[in-house]
């Protein structure tokens, strides 16, 4: 059983949702509640990119938290852990397996709706990948002081677009899979504030290479 204002799964039969306060009026399935939310939890393509540049790349987390949440109420899979599977990222190797997961568990919804998609889980996994190898190249060339400055920068920059553009690739597949299960009514997501956040500290980060 889950809201369907918010999806939290509801334990029990309470008459008010835990999580959003919305009164609760009759079981549903987890196809049900998930026409609801994907109406209004498409996530645009340039908010994909602002936000995972803005964010110095930390979007990469709250995504993969948001749209594993989204994939699981679509589902109805309960063994699916969206914190967990977000924080698993920060992991050496098993993030890997994180990601490619990831990206074949939206493949295998988009073929199951019928929908088409050029997403590979492979290619995805390896712009991951160089895009966490010139992460950690540029934080060593941190430990040389302001002297590689500049080279940080141009590093950092071609990191983050990389995985901003892995990130869109995925949500191009998911927000076709959105739209036709919700039959074209599907709307944008209010931004959280969870991005918010992020965006904060991303420009933050940003803004210790002008200082």
């Amino acid at each position: 059983m889950f809201c369907r204002n918010c999806g939290k799964e509801l334990i029990g039969s309470p008459e008010i949702c835990p999580g959003c306060g919305s009164q609760v009026m009759k079981r549903e399935s987890a196809e049900a509640v998930a026409v609801g939310l994907q109406n209004k939890l498409r996530i645009g393509n340039g908010r994909v990119i602002i936000v995972s540049i803005a964010s110095y790349g930390l979007y990469l987390f709250y995504w993969f938290y948001l749209t594993w949440k989204q994939i699981k109420v679509a589902t109805g899979r309960k063994d699916y852990h969206p914190v967990w599977h977000a924080l698993a990222l920060l992991v050496p190797i098993y993030s890997l397996f994180i990601v490619y997961r990831h990206m074949q568990t939206i493949k295998d919804l988009a073929a199951k709706g019928g929908v088409t998609t050029s997403l590979s889980p492979g290619g995805a996994l390896t712009l991951f990948i160089v895009s966490s190898v010139l992460v950690w190249t540029s934080a060593r060339a941190s430990l040389y002081g302001t002297e590689l400055l500049g080279v940080m920068l141009v590093v950092d920059i071609i990191s983050t677009v990389i995985m901003a553009g892995m990130l869109l690739w995925a949500q191009t597949s998911l927000n076709k899979c959105w739209n036709k299960v919700s039959k074209g009514q599907i709307r944008d997501a209010p931004l959280g504030v969870g991005e918010v956040v992020i965006v904060l500290i991303g420009l933050l980060l940003w803004a210790t290479y002008l200082l």
